[in-house]
């Protein structure tokens, strides 16, 4: 509902400029970065990474006036030392040292279609590939009650290869700006991996599933140049 009145909260203020307009205004050999508007009008990354905190860039080209490309690829690489100490009373060891691997990277691919645009208004439906792709380890130092030491090893793979599908409207209320809304879903093969140690040695884990992911209307910003 926030949504739905911040878009008609910021269409009112432009709506002067939409229907003044250049007739001659063109699409076709264009690019747009694009944002995503947020409820307190902030804007962020268009599309965002599942596990870690990280931008992804979206770019749009369009190669003619009713047919676009969206592309949006982005990632993030965290590597962390630390020494804490985490004392189990149960057992009698101690975790010394710590090391943690993280990273995650995402890559979107979409073809964008404009049935008509009139008015500065335009309809449009889209969808295309998408994959991502998380890794976590994470390695310890266990120091036991009776000086022996251990290094443990756990980590966590996931990967999904998918398909989105979106519906939405945009708003060219310059030549160079527009507003859209739009509504999508991700269906997709999703394979994960995992491994943690216990008292008798490591637990591994595999597990493959089909997802579908409905995803909330999302307010957007282009930028032409």
């Amino acid at each position: 509902m926030k949504k739905l009145t911040l878009l008609i909260i910021v269409c009112s203020l432009f709506s002067s400029s939409i229907f003044g307009q250049d007739s001659t205004f063109s699409l076709k050999n264009k690019w747009a970065m694009q944002f995503q508007l947020s409820s307190n009008f902030t804007l962020n990354s268009f599309f965002t990474l599942n596990y870690l905190k990280g931008s992804i860039i979206s770019l749009k080209y369009h190669f003619s006036e009713c047919s676009a490309l969206r592309f949006g690829i982005g990632g993030n690489i965290t590597d962390r030392e630390g020494d804490d100490k985490a004392f189990q009373y149960d057992t009698l060891y101690y975790v010394e040292d710590n090391e943690t691997d993280s990273r995650e990277f995402s890559i979107h691919l979409q073809y964008i279609f404009y049935p008509f645009i009139k008015d500065g208004i335009a309809f449009f439906i889209g969808g295309g590939p998408i994959y991502t792709h998380y890794f976590y380890g994470r390695k310890e130092l266990i120091n036991y009650a009776n000086k022996d030491k251990a290094e443990d090893y756990s980590s966590s793979l996931n990967n999904f290869y998918g398909l989105s599908i979106l519906a939405g409207v945009e708003w060219f209320i310059r030549n160079n700006i527009s507003l859209s809304g739009e509504y999508g879903f991700d269906v997709g093969y999703r394979k994960r991996e995992g491994n943690s140690p216990n008292s008798r040695g490591n637990t591994v884990t595999k597990s493959k599933e089909i997802n579908l992911y409905s995803h909330q209307v999302k307010l957007g910003v282009s930028v032409f140049f």
